[in-house]
């Protein structure tokens, strides 16, 4: 996570965002954080259902996970799907299998 000075959560940088930012341009390693980073943030509470995180990611927004002030940790599309694909029933796998 990217914190402000009061330890806000203001944005994420990962790996894909470094890359599309200097991609042909070593130089622009030298830029700041926030030139780079996603800012299309969504507090959620570490005891939202995960339900909730559907509507998050359908406005665009990376999920995090805030205690107060305190950030916890991020969701992002692909957690919840592969979180889901590891806990699918076996049942429930198969027939989706039959139906793919």
């Amino acid at each position: 996570p990217v914190l402000d000075e009061s330890g806000r959560a203001v944005g994420i940088l990962d790996e894909s965002d470094l890359l599309v930012k200097v991609h042909g341009d070593p130089a622009q390693f030298n830029d700041p954080v926030r030139s780079a980073m996603t800012d299309r943030l969504e507090a959620v509470s570490p005891t939202a259902k995960m339900q909730d995180l559907l509507a998050v990611f359908e406005r665009g927004r990376v999920a995090i996970v805030m205690e107060g002030a305190k950030f916890l940790g991020l969701i992002t599309r692909t957690d919840l799907l592969s979180y889901l694909r590891r806990n699918m029933p076996k049942a429930a796998a198969n027939e989706e299998r039959e139906f793919s």
